[in-house]
């Protein structure tokens, strides 16, 4: 694994809610018990929306642009 890979795979363990480093990154002692009702809605996500979220985050997949407006610009 090449250490471009390496960081990568880090900042995305410290951007996922699921992983121990995106609480260890934020100076956190782990993943609160209320980590699933903790978004905006008060219910947990589905998997629908956490699959449309990493869509979103994914610069190698359409909606990444799509959710900065310039897949619009076509």
């Amino acid at each position: 694994m090449s250490g471009n890979q390496k960081n990568l795979d880090n900042r995305s363990d410290q951007l996922n809610t699921n992983n121990d480093k995106f609480y260890s990154s934020r100076g956190m002692d782990g993943r609160p018990s209320d980590w699933a009702t903790s978004g905006s809605t008060g219910n947990p996500p589905t998997q629908k929306d956490l699959d449309n979220r990493s869509n979103q985050k994914n610069p190698n997949n359409p909606e990444y642009d799509h959710s900065r407006s310039a897949g619009s610009k076509k």
